[in-house]
């Protein structure tokens, strides 16, 4: 699973198989071994990002909120290693 960034002690990645057609534009977290249930902050057109807190439910709000702004911070570099991964860049919605 290749790394994209750091930030605290959360590594910031992609999935290797992100489906048939590939899933729309977004990157996992997690704090330990990385795996395709990890939560996923979506990537929007619009440049804003999102993410189903029921999957982060474990993670502090302060935490939280960090790592949204640091998606939103490397929202370029995530799109530039996305198309360099997989070819084609969707939107969700």
């Amino acid at each position: 699973m290749p790394t994209i960034f750091k930030l605290m002690k959360y590594r910031f990645y992609f999935w290797s198989n992100e489906g048939v057609p590939t899933e729309p534009i977004h990157i996992h977290f997690t704090e330990g071994n990385p795996s395709a249930n990890a939560p996923k902050i979506w990537i929007l057109k619009n440049g804003d990002v999102e993410i189903d807190e029921s999957d982060a439910k474990n993670i502090s709000r302060s935490d939280l909120n960090k790592i949204l702004t640091a998606v939103r911070d490397n929202r370029q570099l995530i799109v530039n290693e996305w198309l360099t991964r997989f070819g084609e860049l969707r939107y969700r919605g």
